[in-house]
């Protein structure tokens, strides 16, 4: 054998370096990682559709909460129609819907989620909305 011959690594060498290198942990975080996002990173209930009548002249912009949280907005409730939103994310036990036209308070909702489930996932608009704004002289449409 001359000087200048190499030994060849075997592979019990191979899985030492393996072993020894930071590949085995950072595996075992990535696993960690993932499982943890699959077992509680779930996305919100829904509920897969909500309508909402209007009955007054006024576009009716809608937001929603629970009792707990802030705002989302869900949709404009046409003037004089049924609205009808998909994809709601699930407020839980009181639901309440905050109501502006024109950039004014029109009153709020609060309803409770079993009062929604059996009115079939429906909301109507109060006829009173349309007296609120029109005593804080607010405009309808054209």
């Amino acid at each position: 054998m001359s000087a200048d011959t190499k030994v060849r690594s075997t592979r019990p060498s191979r899985l030492r370096w393996l072993v020894r290198s930071d590949i085995v942990p950072v595996v075992a975080a990535a696993a960690t990682a993932a499982w943890v996002a699959f077992a509680f990173l779930q996305p919100p209930a829904t509920i897969n559709t909500i309508s909402i009548t209007n009955p007054t002249d006024y576009d009716i912009a809608v937001q929603v909460r629970g009792t707990e949280g802030g705002w989302t907005p869900m949709s404009t409730a046409h003037r004089n129609s049924t609205t009808t939103v998909a994809d709601v994310i699930d407020q839980g036990h009181t639901w309440t819907f905050r109501l502006r036209a024109q950039g004014q308070p029109a009153g709020e909702l609060h309803i409770e989620r079993d009062e929604l489930h059996a009115a079939g996932w429906a909301v109507e608009i109060p006829t009173t909305t349309e007296q609120t704004l029109n005593d804080a002289g607010v405009q309808p449409p054209p």
